[in-house]
């Protein structure tokens, strides 16, 4: 076996068998196991998984799906909204396809590199009866490749496989003589789970790596990550994956230009459902606070004052979480638990915030929305009042960086509000189109229900589009200009 080969068994256990992660016990106790029903049972779970994926994900057909999104958001930003709408929004429709079947053929060849090089009867080194151990072959991953066959030597790759009584099987990465242990895994009749340890992972590719090439490599890297697979019906698969203990990492110490990145635990952070039965694709979100610094001197060009360069520039983003179903050729389609965390996110210099959003943060941070085609157009329902408020404060900045930046980003507060109503809806016309597929009708937005207000902290003016009447630009507005100053509330056109 090549270097390719090696490459991809390390990957199987540093990935979690490249398929997989979530809960590491079944909550049942051990058995004895030997080795003959180790093999089959360990490539009969990841062939049932990889049969049953492939089979249901090949099912799928979500055509049309996103259609009412996708064509609405055209309207509002795409100048060939005619022409370019239905394309489109196909494009993104066909995304849930052709992803599934990526990966049946990514899960299909990591069972075959399992069963050819990891999980063979001559590949056993121990077998006492409450456990397996597969030892990897250098001669068998590494073929002709003397620097591969040496590292593996020195450092051994072992996979220890052990029982449990309700037939479920433990499997555990074993790197080296330290015997690190960068991933272990579970494989149930229901699931397919791993849990990979990213301090382990950093240990266990030093091993592997000349001490000279280890100089970018992270001063500080841990967290522990989860991804699952599981099998709920025959046409139903969820798909998971979470950071299960915080996520740190610290580079560029050593050169002093350090970077920084935390991010909070969450179980889990995203999941995919597959239902083949009935064409539906489900997607939640559900990431957690993100916290983020990076030196000036690694970011900073000529424009930068001192203050930049001997700084700071940090960031906190609260969060993000939505969830979603979509269907096959689908007239509506529904967001929610949207939101971004549960406090302010922003960015900063040395402290210093040059800007700032929050969304409803004082009605649960959360809102829905719900796209639905009409004649008319795409009519867009919030739920409940959307209040989002961005403060931009970009006079924090030297004076060398503001040169050729607008005023109104020195200073400034903006805020949407559209309220009024207990479910406040806006519409979004279709385009009309002329015989070449030019839009002839302006870009607008048309408040059904509730009233919609744009407000900037140096204007002396709202903007306030009371219901039946739309947002419209300002023609000839100058494009620098303030946003909200480009803007006007008018008859609909």
């Amino acid at each position: 076996m090549n270097s390719l080969h090696f490459g991809l068994a390390l990957l199987l256990g540093a990935a979690g068998l490249s398929v997989v992660g979530c809960n590491q016990s079944s909550g049942t106790s051990q058995r004895p196991i030997d080795s003959t029903q180790a093999t089959a049972s360990v490539n009969q779970h990841v062939d049932d998984f990889v049969a049953a994926l492939g089979k249901s994900s090949a099912q799928m057909d979500t055509t049309g799906s996103t259609t009412v999104a996708t064509q609405s958001a055209n309207s509002i930003f795409s100048s060939t909204s005619c022409s370019g709408s239905s394309g489109s929004a196909s494009t993104i429709d066909d995304i849930p396809k052709s992803t599934t079947k990526a990966l049946d053929q990514f899960l299909s060849k990591a069972a075959t590199e399992a069963k050819e090089h990891v999980f063979r009867e001559e590949f056993v080194e121990v077998k006492d009866g409450n456990q397996v151990v597969y030892k990897i072959d250098p001669a068998s991953v590494c073929g002709s490749n003397s620097d591969c066959t040496t590292k593996l030597t020195q450092n051994p790759v072992r996979f220890v496989v052990t029982a449990n009584t309700d037939d479920s099987l433990n499997v555990a990465l074993v790197v080296g003589q330290a015997r690190h242990t960068p991933a272990t895994a579970l494989l149930a009749t229901t699931e397919v789970s791993a849990r990979v340890n990213l301090a382990e992972v950093m240990d266990t590719i030093k091993l592997f790596t000349k001490t000279e090439d280890q100089k970018n490599f992270p001063e500080h890297l841990n967290g522990v990550l989860e991804a699952a697979i599981e099998k709920r019906s025959d046409d139903t698969f969820v798909i998971s994956g979470s950071v299960i203990e915080k996520f740190d990492l610290l580079v560029g110490q050593a050169k002093g230009k350090p970077v920084a990145v935390t991010v909070q635990p969450s179980d889990p952070t995203w999941a995919l459902t597959l239902n083949s039965a009935t064409n539906t694709l489900g997607y939640s979100v559900n990431l957690g606070a993100i916290d983020g610094s990076v030196a000036g001197t690694a970011v900073c060009n000529s424009k930068c004052g001192s203050k930049e360069k001997d700084g700071t520039f940090s960031g906190h983003f609260g969060g993000y979480s939505l969830q979603t179903s979509v269907s096959k050729g689908a007239t509506e389609l529904t967001v929610s638990n949207l939101g971004f965390g549960n406090d302010t996110s922003y960015v900063a210099l040395n402290n210093d915030r040059l800007g700032s959003l929050d969304v409803n943060a004082n009605n649960g941070r959360k809102y829905s929305m719900n796209f639905k085609k009409t004649d008319g157009g795409t009519l867009v329902t919030f739920e409940p009042a959307l209040d989002i408020k961005l403060a931009i404060m970009l006079n924090k900045l030297s004076d060398s960086m503001r040169v050729d930046m607008p005023s109104w980003l020195s200073d400034e507060i903006f805020e949407v509000m559209l309220g009024g109503a207990a479910k406040p809806s806006v519409l979004i016309p279709a385009p009309i189109c002329d015989s070449n597929g030019n839009a002839t009708t302006k870009s607008q937005l048309k408040v059904v229900t509730g009233e919609l207000t744009l407000s900037s902290s140096s204007l002396s003016s709202k903007v306030d589009v009371a219901t039946g009447m739309c947002l419209l630009p300002v023609d000839g507005s100058d494009s620098k200009a303030n946003p909200v100053s480009r803007l006007k509330a008018e008859t609909c056109q």
